[in-house]
């Protein structure tokens, strides 16, 4: 089972804000520490998981904000989690252009 779909409404609502504007990445590791307080795991594996999942289906995108916007990270989904996990501040995620968060077709 994908961590997506074991966190659907967090999920869902971080898509929907992604959507709208970028989210911190610091959102998406607060929604996998909540699910690690009350189901268990390792908070860092869940958040891990969770965006190589929206990275990979192509539902978020990762990158940083400066004085222009944000600003994709071009690199693959493999060194974005590494960069992500070393530079958490700062680090900021949204919804591709043109793709709908609600199905992986966009």
């Amino acid at each position: 089972m994908r961590m997506r779909d074991v966190l659907t409404a967090s999920v869902g609502e971080l898509l929907a804000e992604g959507e709208a504007d970028w989210v911190m990445v610091d959102s998406l590791i607060g929604t996998a520490e909540e699910h690690a307080e009350v189901h268990g795991g390792d908070s860092r594996d869940i958040s891990v998981e969770l965006l190589g999942e929206l990275l990979t289906e192509g539902l978020m995108e990762i990158g940083d904000l400066r004085e222009s916007g944000f600003e994709a990270w071009t690199c693959s989904v493999e060194e974005s989690l590494a960069r992500s996990s070393t530079r958490r501040a700062g680090s900021a995620a949204r919804v591709p252009a043109g793709r709908s968060p609600r199905t992986p077709q966009g």
